[in-house]
């Protein structure tokens, strides 16, 4: 039965009206998921490049979604369809006078602001109100489709909103930011936005010339006592596995972030699978019986292929093994709990509450993972408390499902009364062997761990361990899995250059060129303080770190700062933007080398960067980067940018030496000094690698493109 208007739509018409509201609420969410990344990428190099900057955005969209359905859920409970449908027309076009939706340097934070709270505030002036409507948009037309023909469920709506959510998350890196700059980008959203707009309108219309109104409202009036209103533990079931699956993705998207580059690329390729997981079983309810019904051999099929790769993490160094893992992870229990959420949805009458306590479990687990996370833990515990929760779960969900294997197996291999007792313990055994791997991966490493830090940037430890093949105790500094400087125990080598610091590096070729001069250094990143080895009486070292837990950890343990005869200052805030702020320093040596993740913030690697070098460099000055990387090659975008303002350059590449602490190294020279470059020292120790660049695009605070640099393919993890 459809509630139609029979002398005014025809099937033909019918068919377009759901065609222009299933287009509509394709497009809230498409635009909705496009901001996400967009906006992100801007703001990053405002905040250090850190990946919790992502984490943040993260937890401001949550809850604009929550607050959209919120908004949805109360004006179809309380308003009728004409008040609904003007309200959300105001909305939109009130919404116009905000674009384009990128901030001003104005929103720049200062050194003492609480980055949290500052990217919260920017992004609901610059792109709340937007975000609550695109997010009130699906929620409501469903509502509207299912007062209108009730044969169809609404909830592929909702399936195809999350479509709409995926092909832009995807489209971003693979079509966005390879091809437009980041303003360009902006100003197409705000032209889709207004298309959306006029897709909204055209929905209205229709509601209004071909729906029939009055007995829409009769219908609905006389079918509230057939749908029971969901109980407070349904209620509280939804808002659990939402929350769950929202702090595995971020605990997960954290982790890649912080141990390979923090990049859209690894942002929304969890955020993605995330969305897979809820567009499968939102299409299809037959899927949901049939997953359901054989959940034993999907966990068990699943749990070998984890079983192997936590084993390969436990004997080799591959990190892709590390991340397939967690990716799979990540869908496998994603999508455990979103069948669960189909299986247990309400009728028509209360899908705003259902989607409700979605986004709020959603906003939830934001808060969790990137505000209370990182005060109670100083290191990403959540994640592996995040998996047990997620197995717990899934073992829940298990008993509950008769038709599972684990029943089965017990009833026809073994003569017992109670057949579930012992598929059950199979079931247990087999997962602590699952555990048992992951255990060897995690204590494979005889490494210990001194300290653990945690903040808005990241977590570090300092870690203490012999040196491969000889009895020399060091101490390391780690962001994330990452080395970031190490030191010697032994008192007569404490003051070696380490990591990517040796004599015979570019750096330290770099250092012993200006031998005979009274130097002014200026180093964005501070580690271990291992540059400052270099330094000599009357020399000036001028430190730039955005991570304060980094400063007082290199304060305790390392001793590279107070041990070296120049004169040390260390000042805290993102480098390029201090440089910015100053006036020009006359340094003869600016050295880059400030990791997020394996690689350099990209906001340190554009134009506009090196012409805040440039400015704050002496005539015959060098600036030198450290582009030591496993993942990314670097080496065209430095090149590029010494083409671009006709500089020399070198490149030094140099194997490591265990015995000396030191690790492989590459550092690329730049300066106009051609002196320099000529040399012996440079000369005779510059790569002879052509890295071509013709065709390579410079890049700016308006472009990067990551693709361009990607090790082929993934060759190092």
């Amino acid at each position: 039965m459809t509630f139609f208007n029979s002398k005014n739509v025809s099937v033909k018409n019918a068919s377009s009206i759901y065609l222009v509201y299933g287009t509509t609420t394709f497009l809230s969410a498409f635009l909705l998921f496009l901001v996400q990344p967009l906006i992100s990428k801007y703001i990053l190099p405002w905040f250090g490049g850190t990946a919790s900057v992502w984490t943040v955005v993260m937890l401001f969209f949550q809850t604009t979604l929550l607050l959209g359905y919120l908004y949805a859920h109360l004006i179809s409970k309380y308003l009728d369809l004409k008040k609904q449908a003007t309200l959300h027309i105001c909305l939109l076009f009130g919404s116009l006078i905000l674009l384009p939706i990128l901030p001003g340097n104005g929103w720049r934070p200062g050194a003492n602001d609480n980055p949290i709270l500052h990217i919260l505030i920017l992004l609901s002036i610059c792109t709340g109100l937007q975000a609550v409507i695109l997010s009130a948009t699906s929620p409501l037309i469903q509502s509207w489709i299912a007062k209108i023909k009730t044969k169809d469920s609404p909830y592929q709506l909702y399936a195809l909103s999350n479509a709409g959510s995926l092909i832009a998350l995807i489209g971003f890196p693979f079509l966005m930011e390879p091809f437009f700059p980041i303003k360009v980008q902006s100003n197409l959203w705000s032209i889709l936005f207004f298309i959306f707009l006029l897709c909204f309108i055209f929905c209205v219309i229709w509601l209004f010339k071909y729906g029939n109104i009055k007995n829409i409202n009769a219908v609905n009036n006389s079918a509230k006592a057939l749908e029971i209103k969901p109980t407070i533990k349904i209620n509280i079931l939804w808002l659990t596995l939402s929350a769950i699956t929202s702090i595995l993705l971020l605990a997960i998207t954290n982790k890649i972030s912080q141990d390979i580059s923090v990049v859209p690329l690894f942002w929304v390729v969890p955020l993605s699978i995330y969305l897979i997981s809820f567009i499968i079983p939102f299409s299809s309810d037959a899927f949901v019986r049939w997953f359901l019904k054989n959940l034993f051999y999907i966990l068990l099929f699943s749990g070998i292929i984890v079983f192997y790769f936590f084993v390969s993490m436990s004997f080799t160094t591959f990190k892709l093994c590390l991340i397939v893992t967690y990716l799979f992870m990540l869908f496998l229990f994603s999508l455990v709990c979103n069948t669960e959420l189909v299986k247990t949805r309400p009728g028509n009458k209360h899908l705003t509450v259902f989607y409700l306590m979605i986004a709020l479990g959603g906003v939830i687990g934001a808060i969790i993972t990137g505000i209370i996370a990182p005060i109670i833990f100083n290191s990403y515990l959540e994640l592996p408390l995040v998996l047990v929760f997620c197995f717990i779960i899934t073992l829940a969900i298990l008993f509950k499902e008769k038709l599972s294997l684990i029943y089965l197996i017990g009833k026809q291999n073994f003569a017992f009364k109670k057949p579930i007792i012992i598929g059950s313990i199979i079931f247990i055994i087999y997962f602590l062997l699952v555990g048992g791997a992951g255990i060897l991966f995690l204590t494979k490493n005889n490494i210990s761990t001194v300290e653990s830090a945690r903040n808005f940037y990241g977590t570090l430890k300092v870690k203490e361990s012999k040196v491969q093949d000889l009895n020399k105790q060091m101490l390391y500094l780690l962001s994330g899995s990452i080395i970031h400087g190490s030191q010697f125990a032994e008192q007569n080598k404490r003051y070696w250059p380490t990591t990517y610091y040796g004599e015979k590096s570019g750096i330290g070729l770099t250092f012993e060129y200006f031998l005979n001069e009274n130097l002014r250094v200026g180093a964005i990143g501070l580690g271990a303080g291992t540059l400052a080895t270099f330094g000599k009486k009357n020399d000036y070292i001028k430190f730039y770190e955005v991570n304060p837990q980094v400063v007082y950890l290199n304060k305790k343990y390392f001793s590279f700062l107070k041990d070296s005869q120049a004169k040390i200052e260390i000042l805290l805030g993102d480098g390029r933007l201090s440089m910015e702020n100053e006036k020009p320093q006359n340094f003869n040596i600016i050295v880059v080398d400030a990791f997020t993740g394996d690689s350099i913030p990209v906001h340190l690697l554009t134009k506009e960067a090196v012409e805040v070098y440039l400015k704050n460099l002496a005539a015959d000055g060098v600036i030198a980067f450290d582009v030591s990387n496993k993942y990314l090659d670097l080496r065209p975008v430095i090149l590029k940018l010494a083409q671009n303002f006709n500089l020399q350059e070198a490149v030094i590449s140099v194997a490591g030496e265990n015995e000396n602490g030191t690790m492989p190294s590459s550092w690329i020279l730049l300066s106009r000094n051609s002196q320099f470059f000529e040399s012996p020292l440079i000369s005779q120790s510059e790569n002879n690698e052509i890295v071509k660049i013709d065709n390579f695009n410079l890049w700016t605070d308006d472009y990067s493109n990551l693709f361009s640099v990607l090790t082929s393919p993934f060759s190092n993890l």
